[in-house]
């Protein structure tokens, strides 16, 4: 079968020679689920033959085999409910049966939001996939374990909020800055997968009950696989840092601590919720959608980076957060074509601001980044101020400034960023999940 250029763009094996693989353990499961863990393993493996059914506007090549594929994943469900031992999780699974019978999870996704107890994830039914890959929710599969210890120490730093908005107002500059509310934040282990969630790109995180089609409902949740976003760390982003960066001062272990890892996560996750009486987001719009999203995604990137530096510091080296949040980057600008990922103009803008501004050297002989840490968050706060200015300040000449100076051409062959780009892109930049079952 031959796939056209938007279907392979989507396929982690352009460019790289392999795919890493991570072993999904259903050990927890099968310990929190005695009698029902392989109800939801075969509900995973329905999951990839309906996703092969569905046209990537949604539609099924075969809806009389859909629908019995939907009966027999309710049924799961079902089985599966009857062996859980909380009450309210066997009570969403039901829910989610109703649901995929009705085609309509609307009632399944908003109860799961709304829940407190996250012991038991499962998320079935149509779920979001990349931009520029399709506009549609196609169906996927994901069960989840949540990690009690890591969502406890995660949503202590809700404690500091208000310490974490007096120390961005003075140091960048924007007095005034207010919070919206803020989804919930369940950290927790990814254990089965299936459909288009287990397809590529893959994510390590969902919004609800957002990335199930219910984009102006509340309340939210931000659910995080964190053996996901920690293995991709090790295995995709360090690999890239020691490539790109080879001198940078900075531990192996240091770039992978899951607290800094997390904490950066979440001040990303919150900076999309800060609000001023001058944003202006529709004149931001102005410039195009996908670059708009682009200067949000950097003001979040570099807010999540400062936290580490202030109220939201973490028990790590000094050199850990710029360690993680620069490998990061590095794997964003590995993606390509900011259509499909609007993260990788976000770190192309902050790395290029870096770059011209002579906070970070450019090796372009042999891609490579010359870093000093000290020079780096210097640099990183500088930016910050700018993006500050130009999202949440309402200076649209200043964004307008930044896209232009910063932002991405076209072309990415004409950017100046352009051989460390090519060399992040040679690198692999997806993982695939493997379970036995």
């Amino acid at each position: 079968m031959i796939l056209d250029d938007v279907e392979r763009s989507f396929w982690a094996t352009d460019g790289c020679g392999n795919i890493p693989e991570l072993g999904l353990n259903l050990s927890a499961l099968k310990q929190y689920l005695p009698q029902g863990w392989h109800h939801l393993v075969h509900l995973a493996r329905l999951a990839n033959t309906l996703r092969s059914l569905q046209r990537n506007d949604g539609s099924m090549a075969d809806q009389e085999l859909a629908r019995r594929l939907y009966e027999q994943s309710a049924l799961a469900l079902e089985s599966a409910a009857g062996g859980c031992p909380d009450e309210d999780i066997a009570e969403l699974m039901r829910l989610r049966a109703v649901g995929l019978r009705r085609h309509d999870t609307r009632e399944a996704a908003t109860a799961l939001a709304r829940a407190a107890n996250d012991r038991l994830v499962v998320l079935c039914g149509p779920l979001v996939t990349w931009p520029g890959k399709s506009g549609a929710y196609l169906h996927s599969t994901c069960v989840a374990l949540e990690d009690e210890r890591l969502t406890r120490r995660i949503r202590a730093l809700e404690a500091e909020l208000g310490a974490l908005r007096g120390y961005y107002e003075k140091l960048l500059g924007l007095q005034g800055l207010e919070l919206a509310e803020i989804p919930s934040y369940t950290v927790s282990e990814l254990v089965l997968c299936g459909g288009e969630a287990n397809g590529f790109p893959k994510h390590f995180t969902y919004f609800l009950p957002e990335d199930e089609g219910h984009r102006k409902l509340k309340p939210r949740k931000t659910l995080i696989f964190h053996n996901i976003y920690l293995e991709r760390t090790r295995r995709l982003s360090l690999p890239l840092l020691r490539r790109l960066c080879p001198e940078l001062p900075v531990e192996d272990e240091d770039v992978c601590d899951s607290m800094v890892a997390l904490t950066w996560f979440r001040g990303h996750d919150v900076g999309h919720y800060w609000r001023h009486r001058d944003a202006a987001f529709g004149r931001l719009k102005e410039l195009g959608t996908a670059r708009s999203y682009a200067l949000q995604e950097a003001l979040c990137d570099v807010l999540g980076y400062l936290a580490l530096h202030g109220p939201w510091r973490q028990e790590a080296r000094q050199a850990a957060p710029t360690g993680f949040y620069l490998a990061e980057m590095l794997r964003f600008l590995g993606r390509g074509d900011q259509t499909i990922h609007p993260d990788f103009e976000a770190a192309h803008l902050v790395l290029s601001y870096l770059v011209k501004k002579d906070f970070v050297s450019l090796d372009a002989e042999r891609g490579e980044l010359r870093v000093c840490l000290e020079r780096f968050q210097e640099g990183v706060t500088e930016v910050a101020g700018q993006l500050m200015r130009a999202v949440l300040g309402g200076d649209v000449d200043e964004a307008r400034h930044l896209l232009a100076e910063h932002g991405l051409a076209a072309d990415s062959r004409r950017s100046h960023l352009e051989p460390v780009i090519r060399r992040a892109a040679s690198m692999g930049n997806d993982i695939r999940y493997t379970y036995e079952g």
